[in-house]
This record gives structure tokens, C-alpha cells and sequence, in this order.
């Protein structure tokens, strides 16, 4: 079942052999996530233009200030679990910065660099070699962040992303491959991160662009996906481009070095 959001505020559910669409929400849909563990229910929340809604099967709730929420734009979600292992989900936001949904209330989260202007569009958790969970941050303008999530406390960290072929002013969409690999949509092409041997906070970079199949340099926000076989779709701005990892081969072949002064 594959959920589709529409700028004119549609949502709409796709399945093997029907289409069924959802009361209109106000605004344009950002994001979409169900959720099976939030308070024990199934529930599709929408992240909107004009806030944060849940769908519980008969009719679209509000999440307001009444539970803690702002109406401000959503721009991405995620589904977690809390460190005692209580269901939570993490909201994205353009305002307010990171919010965290814990049995029936929202909760402001330290912001990446104590920004206040921070423009968040995506999170990913990862876990590295060691155990430690880790809750990545991309946003627009700022750069990349990370947190492990060991302690009451969100403790920000930039990952650089300073050494690729062209500037990243914007950072997108995260995706995750089998082999614990980042993947990042962004202005400048989609970004790859493997963890380096040995060094646990070291990634090597992997850009890919035009040159590599994308029909163009500049991707889309919010438009990345991951099928149920691993394939990473990505949108942008002349099309979409699919990539499966398990297909990737070394290229043996030198490269010419190109020396600027």
C-alpha cells in the first residue's frame, strides 16, 4: 500500500487493485507516515502547510496547542522508540524546529546550533557498529546534524559535507540502504555517506549527479522513496531516477585529474 499527499491538500491511498482517497485536508501535504505503535492504534499522520493532522480511520484530527502542537508547517516524520522503549514520534518542522510526540503530548527539542530560524525538512535513526542509535537532522541552509540517542538530552553535531564537487546549500530527503549507507537528496546532486572503518564520526562522501544517471543535478524536496526491494527513487526537477544498490559495481576504469589553480 503506497500513500500519495497532493499540494492541493488530497490524500490518497494506492493499492494493488483500487484507489481510495481521503476527505481533503486544508492545505498541501508534505509528508504522510502510519503508524501502528503511537497509543496502540493504527493512524496516517499528515504533515501539512498548515500544521500536523492523524487520520484514525473515520475523520482527520487537528493536532493543536490543546497537545502541544503549533500550527506550523510539518515538512517531515518519524516513527521511534523513546530510550525506556515507549513508542514516540519525532515532527520536522519550519518554526518551532524539532518536536517529540510522547502518550498524548508534544514537546519542544534543542535545536541544531540553537538556530531559531531553522528550516528542518527530514530525519532519519540509524544504528552504528557500536549499538548507539543515532537521529540524523537535515535542514535547509544549515547543513547536516546528528545525535546519538543515549541520554535526556539531544546533543547536536555537524557532519561535514564540505569536500564534494559542487556547494550544498539545501539538504532534502534521507533514505537508508541494507548495508547501513545515508543517502541524502539535495541541490547538488544525491549525497552518499558510508561509515568509515575504524573511525566511528568519519564518513566517505559519494555524490552522485547528472554524470551518473540523474536527469538532473537538482532533486526535489520530499521526493525520495524506498521500495519494498531496497530500490531508492528519487525525484527531480527533469524527472525521476531509480537506483538499486545490489546492482552497483566498482568502476575499475582511472578517472583524468583535473587540477585548478
Amino acid at each position: 500500500v503506497l500513500w500519495v499527499g497532493r499540494f492541493s491538500g488530497g490524500v490518497v491511498q494506492l493499492g494493488e487493485a483500487r484507489k481510495t482517497s481521503l476527505p481533503a485536508l486544508p492545505d498541501r501535504v508534505y509528508t504522510l507516515l502510519q503508524t501502528s505503535r503511537i497509543e496502540g492504534k493504527r493512524l496516517l499522520w499528515a504533515g501539512t502547510r498548515k500544521g500536523l493532522f492523524r487520520w484514525d480511520g473515520h475523520q482527520w484530527t487537528a493536532q493543536d496547542p490543546t497537545v502541544g502542537f503549533p500550527q506550523v508547517p510539518v515538512t517531515h516524520l518519524l516513527e521511534a522508540e523513546d530510550l525506556d522503549g515507549c513508542p514516540i514520534l519525532y515532527a520536522a518542522t519550519r518554526g518551532p524546529g524539532l518536536l517529540k510526540y510522547r502518550e498524548g503530548r508534544w514537546t519542544a527539542l534543542p535545536r541544531p546550533g540553537g538556530r531559531d530560524s531553522a528550516m528542518l525538512n527530514a530525519l532519519l535513526e540509524t544504528r552504528d557498529s557500536e549499538g548507539t542509535r543515532w537521529l540524523w537532522l537535515n535542514t535547509f541552509g544549515l547543513g547536516l546534524f546528528r545525535a546519538p540517542l543515549r541520554g535526556p538530552e539531544l546533543r547536536w553535531g555537524a557532519v561535514p559535507l564540505a569536500d564534494g564537487p559542487a556547494p550544498v546549500n539545501a539538504l532534502y530527503t534521507f533514505q537508508k540502504d541494507a548495508s547501513g549507507r545515508v543517502y541524502i537528496s539535495s541541490n547538488a546532486g544525491v549525497i552518499r555517506l558510508t561509515s568509515t572503518a575504524g573511525a566511528r564520526l568519519a564518513f566517505e562522501r559519494t555524490t552522485f549527479t547528472k554524470q551518473d544517471g540523474l536527469p538532473s543535478t537538482e532533486c526535489r524536496q520530499n521526493g525520495s522513496f524506498q521500495d519494498e526491494q531496497g530500490r531508492l527513487w528519487v525525484s527531480t526537477v527533469r524527472g525521476i531516477a531509480l537506483f538499486d544498490p545490489r546492482e552497483e559495481r566498482p568502476d575499475p576504469e582511472a578517472k583524468p585529474l583535473y587540477l585548478e589553480s
